[in-house]
């Protein structure tokens, strides 16, 4: 979990693989204005193609991350573009990305699973993969993940690869094998402790290409209102709307985008986007929590 935002949660299987949670209210019982680094888009502007809605099931969420990561690596994807704007696209590609997907349990099946989904079709030869758990990296070989190493291990010199994929591992263990110029290329997928860019040196080097973090807001009668926080990286985006992050209420059956900024909002600024947008409503809304776990394998 991330400690900048408390978590709680009781997953379930639900509604083609959108689980719910269960999560207390927080202390903060009165309105705040927003802060103004939050942008407040204009209601059409959800529904524009750069932006990404937040996915309804795991299924589209790993199509969602293994597009932006690739999107964020500067290769093209199935939707094609002009030559111009395909050569833009790959001049702009991160040689450090960050894909952070939600999962039911962090068990060694689970993550090594989450590798082989979301990195098919990604890797190639020149790809290593470095666990950090053991176990993790024995579950990824048994699905015949190539070049697969425990991050605390040496990866030998004589093989030729230039891209690595960190999965699963906290910052000290990333530093391990990021000494040096060997890599092209790191993606770390799925990063442990509080590895984000604005609390750690490490992780500011790198750009998030996609992250999904399903919210709950809970109030003090039980009334709840679903939403995320989500970025992820677009092919088609001509406009930088899908660098930012973005914050996402339910309304119905379909997602509104509440709120977006450049940079990814702390605890008091995704809280107070989801209480003062929830509150116009419903003036008995009192916080919000994170919610990890909500897709199951």
């Amino acid at each position: 979990s991330r400690s900048w935002i408390s978590l709680r949660s009781r997953a379930n299987t639900s509604m083609g693989g959108l689980g719910r949670a269960s999560v207390a209210p927080t202390e903060r019982a009165s309105a705040r204005a927003l802060p103004r680094t939050i942008q407040l888009p204009p209601r059409a502007s959800v529904r524009t193609r750069a932006v990404a809605l937040p996915p309804e099931s795991r299924e589209e969420a790993i199509d969602q991350a293994r597009r932006a990561l690739s999107v964020g690596l500067g290769r093209s994807v199935e939707v094609k573009g002009s030559e111009k704007s395909v050569l833009k696209r790959i001049s702009r590609g991160s040689k450090r990305l960050i894909v952070d997907f939600p999962l039911q349990d962090e068990s060694a099946a689970s993550v090594a699973g989450l590798a082989s989904e979301i990195l098919d079709g990604i890797t190639s030869e020149k790809t290593v993969l470095a666990f950090g758990d053991r176990e993790a990296c024995r579950q990824a070989e048994a699905l015949n993940l190539a070049n697969c190493f425990f991050v605390e291990d040496a990866v030998p010199k004589k093989l030729k690869a230039s891209s690595l994929v960190l999965v699963g591992v906290t910052e000290s263990q990333a530093g391990l094998q990021l000494g040096g110029s060997r890599w092209a290329s790191v993606v770390l997928l799925n990063p442990k402790g509080n590895f984000t860019e604005k609390t750690s040196k490490l992780a500011s080097s790198f750009d998030t290409a996609y992250q999904f973090l399903p919210l709950l807001v809970q109030g003090f009668l039980g009334s709840k209102a679903e939403g995320a926080l989500f970025k992820c990286l677009t092919e088609d985006d001509e406009n930088g709307e899908g660098s930012k992050w973005n914050i996402f209420l339910k309304e119905g059956s379909s997602f509104k985008r509440v709120a977006a900024q450049d940079s990814r909002p702390d605890q008091d600024e995704l809280e107070l986007a989801l209480y003062n947008n929830v509150a116009q409503n419903n003036p008995l809304i009192k916080g919000a929590k994170a919610v990890k776990g909500l897709f199951s394998k």
